[in-house]
């Protein structure tokens, strides 16, 4: 599986289990359904897209939601007839090294962009983050492994920036929202992802894997 298979499976496999509230990982079933949909160049957005449109459209989104993959396929199907209808083409090819240089260029802006409006705290984290993606930009590195580790980088800084008292009240109130039947391991998965995307949200740093993701 490529960088940009991987991200694709990921994004989309993330998404499912927020939604869903429940499990850590799709079903081999579902595995092979997303790497269909990628290998027949279905976007990314529109899988998403339609996860959100399914979960919301529930009466009840807790008893009717979708326990798999499945139960969407048709409306994903639905829309791609949609789009080719409307001739918008969708490319599945591997980055070029001008699409590698694209991509890093808007991961550098974006920090430099979100150095000058995110929270005065977070700016050591994120200069710290540009000078690694320096480093990173000269070496032959998928943009979507530069994206991930620098993520993992300010991360890991912008946690730091909380005391104990603080950290402990935000998971609390992360850990009070998350559905109370998924099993220990699962739930501790959850709260993690919940953790870390509030974190993003308090210090206005947006994830630079959603950022290339929404540039596609």
């Amino acid at each position: 599986m490529s960088d940009d298979d991987e991200a694709y499976f990921k994004a989309i496999e993330a998404q499912f289990i927020a939604l869903q509230g429940r499990g850590y990982a799709i079903s081999g079933r579902d595995v092979g359904r997303v790497l269909a949909w990628r290998a027949q160049g279905v976007p990314l957005r529109l899988v998403v897209g339609q996860l959100q449109q399914s979960f919301s459209e529930r009466r009840n989104p807790v008893a009717d939601r979708p326990a798999s993959l499945g139960m969407v396929a048709r409306d994903v199907e639905a829309a791609m007839r949609r789009r080719a209808e409307r001739q918008v083409p969708a490319s599945v090819s591997e980055p070029s090294p001008s699409e590698r240089g694209q991509r890093i260029a808007l991961i550098e802006s974006t920090l430099v962009g979100v150095g000058q409006r995110a929270d005065p705290r977070a700016r050591p984290a994120l200069r710290e983050a540009w000078r690694r993606l320096r480093e990173l930009a000269d070496q032959d590195v998928s943009p979507w492994r530069v994206a991930d580790e620098l993520d993992a980088l300010i991360g890991a800084a912008l946690a730091k920036l909380l005391d104990e008292r603080a950290r402990a009240e935000l998971e609390a109130a992360i850990d009070a929202r998350v559905n109370p039947h998924m099993d220990a391991e699962a739930r501790a998965e959850k709260v993690a992802f919940e953790l870390a995307r509030a974190l993003r949200e308090r210090f206005a740093v947006p994830e630079l894997l959603g950022v290339l993701l929404d540039a596609r």
